[in-house]
């Protein structure tokens, strides 16, 4: 009964509001619905607010996502990276934070920054400006192109360029966070310039992050987000990466499954701290305490303690994600 609901139901059906006017509108009707339990309402509003969003995107294609995630696979394969030149960097500052949106990585990075040796940077450029900028300048190809061309003085200098960038951060702290999404594509990368980063591929129930993209409005460039059938297949592509990553360089990547981070907070925290080389420190079980900014959805989430509500949040909507279903495999 809040009176807000009326009224942007009124806004909704304005002929006169402006297309974009309107998606956001049904973003944020979607979410009232969601939260009053109106779960028949949800997904007509929301199916017209992911349509709309599409549009902003006419160049995206699963097929050039595709064939992009196997040119790297293709290319920092197992073998190369054995015998691939390194940097020769001996720094441990960067701590990779790696997975789909909505997966847990902010909650790892919130966790991760209550040590009092870490920084938490949120969401940084600065890998994607070194594979794709930096290296054409260099070599007059792309981290994907470069890949065998590469020396060790070339490696050498797109790390440190790296973390020139990222030590403005914090210029005291011991290990700061970089947890970018689409870093997953440079991890090869990382392998070879920054040979004792450590990487965290975080994992999570495929509806559940499909659904909980879904069901946002994303201010910066996500194209796959607002068509359920290119969702579920960004998601399997990136499964399929970062499958790729825990075969090809297993010293440095950390498997973190999201669920049994919430069930078993302090134990699952504790071989996070120890896979990173730091001391455990109790003030991490209550991350939620901190006072840093956070610029990610997760936002609400990160300000309380760890709670199980959030593991099949898409329930509700099972008949409506069925092509998301159907293409993961998956039976409900």
């Amino acid at each position: 009964d809040d009176p807000l609901i009326p009224q942007m139901e009124a806004l909704y059906q304005n002929a006169e509001l402006a297309e974009e006017e309107r998606m956001h509108i049904a973003f944020s009707l979607a979410k009232a619905y969601s939260d009053t339990k109106q779960y028949a309402k949800v997904f007509p509003v929301l199916q017209v607010a992911n349509a709309i969003r599409r549009k902003d995107y006419p160049d995206h294609s699963t097929e050039t996502v595709r064939e992009t995630i196997h040119d790297i696979i293709r290319i920092y394969n197992k073998d190369f990276l054995e015998n691939a030149p390194s940097s020769g960097l001996k720094n441990n500052l960067p701590i990779f934070i790696m997975g789909m949106p909505r997966s847990g990585t902010t909650l790892v990075e919130q966790i991760l920054s209550s040590h009092s040796d870490v920084h938490g940077a949120d969401e940084l450029i600065y890998m994607q400006t070194v594979a794709i900028k930096e290296s054409t300048a260099m070599t007059g190809k792309d981290f994907i192109g470069a890949a065998q061309e590469y020396n060790s003085s070339q490696l050498e200098a797109l790390g440190n360029l790296y973390l020139e960038r990222l030590r403005k951060h914090a210029p005291k702290a011991k290990r700061i966070t970089d947890k970018m999404p689409s870093n997953t594509y440079y991890a090869g990368l990382i392998h070879m310039v920054l040979p004792n980063a450590k990487i965290i591929l975080c994992r999570r129930d495929p509806m559940a992050v499909c659904f909980s993209i879904y069901k946002l409005y994303f201010s910066g460039p996500q194209p796959f987000a607002y068509d359920m059938e290119e969702l579920a297949h960004q998601y399997r592509l990136q499964q399929e990466l970062m499958d790729h990553w825990r075969e090809a360089i297993p010293d440095q990547v950390y498997d973190l499954q999201y669920e049994t981070l919430v069930e078993n907070q302090e134990e699952e925290s504790k071989k996070l701290f120890q896979f990173l080389g730091l001391d455990w420190q109790e003030q991490c079980l209550e991350f939620y305490k901190s006072k840093r900014s956070v610029k990610t959805a997760s936002l609400v989430q990160v300000r309380n303690p760890i709670y199980t509500s959030s593991l099949k949040p898409w329930e509700p909507y099972a008949k409506e994600l069925e092509p998301i279903a159907r293409i993961l495999g998956i039976t409900l």
